[in-house]
């Protein structure tokens, strides 16, 4: 299931959340495009959480969530292949935080979270006994991201702008760079060298941690009650720790531009097309994607249709 939850209030100070659901992270989460942008974008998170309600439309919520689903990649610190990592089992949830107002202009949240970073080394390399596993410690990765969505019925009912940005150290799901550039459907190959940029490297027995960031904006205008457009853009950057190899992991860039355009020919069913411009830019660090033909971008063009009926 995407999501199975159930909320229970306690009075007038807030209600629980408890199930499979949004992450309290997310505000923007692709809202208005119908693939992907560069941003934090987790619907399928278990979680427990409870929300206080202060009235006014304000809010805080405390939500202790899947840290499987965060987690990025694996490492190998070596271009040799002879000092492996990977991730340690799971000790603790992510700790995710969030203050949201909701009120007639719009929305605006600004949320928090904390990821354990805990790596296992295999002294060999096709680790078989328990003696194949060393641990190499834990730190903790964390996550902040600000955003806001304000209604523009001065210039059509039900147009709205949002703009969003965030930065993660050691958690790199959070910003939605990795994420992004994971997607198949613009990428092909390509992401399979980018992506797996990981959270976290061991350096000489030492863990270093990848930092990311990303900004996004998005608009939506309703020409008719039937007829409805969007415009949006993201940018972001991956930095891998220093010390890792380039032959491990590379530093870059990417960003995207798109458009959509909607039909409603009646309540609840949506006829849509969207083109999308998807780039990834390795090169601008000086480095190039391994295993891939030196160029000064990786880029593509998608189209989409889409017929949706909404119940």
């Amino acid at each position: 299931l995407n999501k199975a939850f159930i909320q229970f209030y306690t009075g007038t100070a807030g209600f629980f959340t408890a199930g499979r659901s949004v992450s309290f992270f997310d505000f923007y989460a692709n809202n208005d495009t119908f693939g992907r942008i560069i941003g934090s974008d987790r619907d399928n998170s278990n979680l427990f959480a409870y929300t206080f309600t202060f009235g006014g439309g304000l809010t805080a919520t405390l939500s202790v969530e899947d840290a499987y689903n965060r987690r990025i990649g694996f490492a190998q610190a070596v271009p040799t292949g002879a000092t492996a990592v990977g991730y340690a089992g799971q000790k603790m949830p992510d700790v995710v935080a969030n203050v949201r107002i909701d009120q007639a202009w719009g929305s605006a949240q600004l949320s928090g979270a904390i990821h354990q970073v805990g790596l296992i080394n295999f002294t060999n390399p096709a680790p078989v006994a328990p003696l194949d596993y060393v641990g190499r410690g834990t730190k903790y990765g964390w996550a902040i991201q600000g955003g806001v969505k304000i209604n523009l019925p001065m210039i059509a009912a039900g147009d709205t702008l949002w703009l969003q940005a965030a930065y993660s150290k050691g958690a790199n799901d959070y910003a939605g760079v990795t994420r992004y550039a994971a997607d198949a459907a613009p990428f092909g190959s390509i992401r399979s060298a980018v992506s797996a940029v990981a959270d976290g490297y061991d350096v000489a027995g030492t863990i270093k941690m990848t930092t990311s960031w990303s900004v996004l904006a998005s608009f939506v205008h309703n020409f008719t009650p039937t007829v409805q457009g969007a415009v949006y853009g993201s940018y972001g950057v991956v930095n891998v720790p220093s010390g890792v190899a380039a032959a491990t992991a590379v530093d870059y860039k990417a960003y995207s531009i798109g458009g959509r355009l909607n039909w409603i020919p009646v309540r609840n069913f949506t006829i849509g097309t969207e083109v999308m411009y998807n780039v990834i830019d390795p090169t601008g660090f000086g480095k190039a994607i391994v295993g891939q033909a030196a160029k000064s971008k990786y880029d593509s063009v998608t189209a989409r249709i889409r017929f949706q009926r909404d119940f």
